[in-house]
């Protein structure tokens, strides 16, 4: 499974368990250091990030390292200025061509003359291939159904908490159509560390399923972040998992972790998907938190 950089952490001050806030260029650099030395030469960042994609091309210029990056955009407006949108975050990136160019939100999909915008921007080598970023299972099915033609990479959010994708039955279903699928939010954001005696967890009422994480993380005797990290890497149809970190040193473990032996078996996974995932979007969905 190909290991990506998400860094909206570089731009912004993200995520509900974020404690060390946005990192300064000095610790971004860093970061990117690291993700290059152990063998990461891919980068997620958004226009919608804040500095994310000024910071990658800054590195780019100051460390004559160069990463493929993938970068997101919206289709709000004219086809036109979409497309000055896709030379603006070449230029701010400092790369000959993106490797994904995804539209950041699924209904953008049905915008009149998109993806054809998307496929000459392809052809003319602006970038390698084109995807969407979406949120549900839904989402996924319609795009199988309906509007998959030409699309190469779909990005979604998969968490250990989440088991809509396993009842969904879509992600071989889109493995078998050629459709690449990159997995975020792995860690839902930090919900997934937080005690099930925090009221925030207590008010979206998933105490029990953090609880039976943490017990289950005790009798294996590993960490919650090693558990969710190898509930992905357990799934074979999926092609990339991005990481995100807010500091080097979360970045560092979280390597270490994805190198060491899985240690999930089916029966865990089997448990996971009985008692401790959910199908709520309500909960797994960050932007229906209130």
């Amino acid at each position: 499974m190909e290991l990506v950089l998400g860094t909206v952490q570089l731009g912004t001050d993200y995520g509900i368990n974020n404690q060390s806030g946005q990192p300064s260029t000095e610790e971004s650099f860093s970061i990117l250091d690291t993700a290059y030395c152990n063998g990461i030469r891919n980068l997620d960042t958004a226009r919608d990030y804040g500095e994310s994609e000024r910071i990658i091309g800054r590195y780019h210029r100051k460390a004559n390292r160069l990463f493929s990056v993938s970068t997101k955009i919206r289709a709000k407006n004219g086809l036109d200025e979409v497309f000055q949108l896709i030379c603006d975050s070449r230029d701010l990136l400092f790369v000959p061509s993106l490797d994904i160019l995804y539209l950041h939100d699924f209904d953008e999909i049905k915008k009149a003359g998109i993806i054809e915008l998307l496929l000459e921007c392809k052809t003319r080598g602006h970038c390698r291939r084109i995807g969407v970023s979406i949120y549900s299972p839904d989402d996924l099915r319609h795009i199988l159904q309906y509007e998959h033609a030409g699309i190469d990479v779909v990005q979604l959010p998969m968490s250990i908490l989440d088991r809509r994708w396993h009842e969904s039955g879509l992600i071989p279903e889109a493995s078998a159509s050629n459709i690449s699928l990159y997995v975020r939010s792995i860690f839902l954001q930090g919900l997934i560390f937080k005690s099930y005696k925090d009221p925030f967890c207590i008010k979206m009422g998933i105490s029990e399923q953090l609880k039976a994480l943490a017990c289950m993380s005790e009798a294996k005797k590993t960490s919650i972040a090693k558990i969710a990290l190898d509930y992905i890497l357990y799934d074979t149809f999926i092609y990339g998992m991005l990481l995100g970190c807010e500091t080097e040193p979360q970045l560092s473990e979280m390597l270490q972790l994805a190198s060491l032996p899985n240690c999930l078996a089916k029966d865990d996974i089997d448990y996971i998907h009985k008692v401790i995932a959910i199908a709520d979007p309500m909960v797994l969905e960050p932007r229906n938190w209130k």
